[in-house]
């Protein structure tokens, strides 16, 4: 029986290939339901939610600076943790993509 040596860097480079497409695969579901679960005045938040991908990782959210008092409350409102939601809605999905 012959013998296939893969070196290290191209192991990385499959790994990191396929792990960079099931994040994406699985930022997107994520994204369309956030936005569903979103409560809407103007649309603005629900407007501004995006995935941005990074060589890290990535970020399912919104950057204007009122995303955290709506998910998180404030003095004056109730959280409305609509972005844990939506991730909770989809953790059996998430699982079978990452299991």
């Amino acid at each position: 029986m012959g013998r296939v040596d893969i070196h290290q860097a191209e192991f990385d480079s499959v790994v990191a290939e396929a792990s960079g497409r099931a994040l994406e695969a699985s930022s997107e579901p994520l994204l369309e339901q956030m936005r569903e679960e979103c409560p809407v005045d103007t649309g603005r938040l629900r407007d501004s939610l995006r995935v941005e991908m990074d060589g890290e990782g990535a970020y399912v959210g919104s950057d204007l600076d009122y995303a955290i008092h709506v998910e998180e409350g404030s003095r004056r409102t109730p959280p409305n943790a609509f972005m844990r939601r939506a991730l909770a809605s989809l953790q059996g999905y998430l699982q079978g993509l990452w299991g």
